[in-house]
């Protein structure tokens, strides 16, 4: 799985960092989809804590400081995710 889940989440990122991609309903969909693509059949939750898991195990972090990731989801997902309250 984790070869699986870090291949799908660079691939569809869109420079963002796991935390983002998993909270952005159209981002993790996409993120979701392409796992499914490559075969994974864990559940949507197995899946988006793999992400986190897997890409963070891989780099020295620090909260705040995936390089190249943006610090805020784009005004249109801040939208979409404030409308579901």
């Amino acid at each position: 799985m984790n070869d699986r889940v870090l291949q799908s989440f660079l691939r569809t990122r869109n420079g963002y960092s796991p935390d983002a991609v998993i909270a952005d309903p159209a981002l993790n969909a996409q993120f979701l989809s392409a796992c499914r693509e490559s075969g994974a059949t864990e559940t949507d939750f197995a899946l988006n804590k793999g992400c986190a898991r897997h890409y963070l195990a891989r780099r020295e972090y620090t909260p705040g400081t995936v390089p190249g990731a943006p610090r805020s989801l784009p005004g249109a997902s801040l939208d979409r995710l404030a409308r579901r309250r």
